[in-house]
């Protein structure tokens, strides 16, 4: 009831209540129930309407879809480049193979196919806005194949002298996808990941610039030298525990990650992520605004991700928010392997 008014013109078709009228009671009763086509239009006048057929056939009813198919054919082949664009949607699934390839001079990481213009949805963790990234969703729904998908990006976009790679995997999903030339650690229990979590976060302290670093340093990220250094943590749930969190000592490092060479993606469940939000760790990625991957997960959850909720979508998709507000449907690409 609310847009009628926005319609200037109306075709009123017989109606089951003459009193739901636009034209009054007294017009819609003039309208025939025995009629097909038979309604009312400005000012309150009858008319009827015409079959749309054009094959010299007057009273067929039961042939009508046939004939209204000879006009649609017909149309189609006297004005064959002014049809409407077939509407395009996102695929089930999406093969890595079918990724365009990676480039060196641009440092972006395809990992599906966005709905908006059904183009390769990248991620750029070394020269975009933000070093870091967020994957959530429940189990079985694409975030460890996410994983695999990101890793093996950076491992064709760098090489084991510019790139050294962490693993955090207590479920060893991520077992092998990480040659020993990048690994410089797979930690599958929290006691080695604190040892590496340490070791990490006092190399990054010393990479902080110092009183005597000049501006073109700054600028050109050149005051110290070594790896880059991507951190990956699957399962996030299994790794913050009651007892503590052995990821806590880099959590300092997070916003200085793109000046230190330091990338973080982490992934988890979203059950309980209502708790887990006031996490220090959690609570200081999206103070961040980090951008993430939201899979499938219950809504319940609340606000999870450049302030979104979660919702129930199909196998391998997500909702993909970054920093600018923008937010899409994403079906990532399913690892070949």
């Amino acid at each position: 009831m609310r847009m009628q008014p926005a319609f200037g013109g109306r075709v009123e078709l017989r109606l089951n209540d003459a009193f739901d009228s636009s034209y009054g009671r007294k017009v819609a009763e003039q309208v025939s129930k025995d009629t097909p086509g038979r309604g009312a239009v400005e000012p309150g006048l009858l008319f009827q309407a015409a079959l749309p057929r054009i094959d010299s056939v007057r009273e067929d009813d039961d042939e009508l879809s046939r004939g209204q198919q000879q006009v649609v054919d017909l149309i189609a082949q006297k004005w064959p480049d002014s049809a409407v664009a077939r509407v395009q949607v996102l695929p089930p699934v999406v093969h890595l193979s079918e990724m365009p390839p990676i480039e060196p001079e641009f440092p972006e990481i395809p990992v599906g196919v966005l709905d908006r213009n059904l183009r390769a949805a990248s991620v750029d963790l070394f020269g975009g806005a933000s070093p870091h990234l967020l994957v959530f969703g429940d189990g079985e729904t694409g975030k460890t194949n996410m994983l695999k998908v990101l890793l093996k990006g950076y491992m064709a976009l760098k090489s084991p002298e510019e790139l050294g790679i962490v693993v955090v995997d207590n479920r060893r999903g991520l077992l092998d996808v990480v040659p020993p030339e990048y690994l410089l650690a797979y930690c599958t229990d929290n006691e080695q990941t604190l040892t590496v979590a340490t070791e990490v976060a006092e190399s990054l302290r010393k990479r902080l610039p110092g009183k005597d670093v000049t501006s073109q340093q700054l600028r050109d990220r050149s005051w110290w030298k070594g790896l880059d250094v991507l951190f990956v943590v699957d399962d996030y749930d299994l790794v913050s525990t009651s007892s503590g969190n052995p990821l806590s000592p880099l959590i300092d490092y997070f916003a200085q990650g793109s000046d230190l060479g330091f990338h973080f993606v982490l992934s988890r469940r979203m059950g309980g992520f209502a708790r887990a939000q006031f996490e220090p760790m959690v609570q200081r990625l999206t103070d961040l605004s980090v951008p993430g991957f939201l899979f499938s997960g219950d809504r319940m959850e609340g606000r999870v991700v450049g302030g979104i909720t979660a919702a129930r979508l199909p196998l391998g998709r997500a909702l993909y928010a970054n920093r600018n507000g923008l937010v899409g449907q994403v079906q990532t690409a399913l690892d070949d392997s």
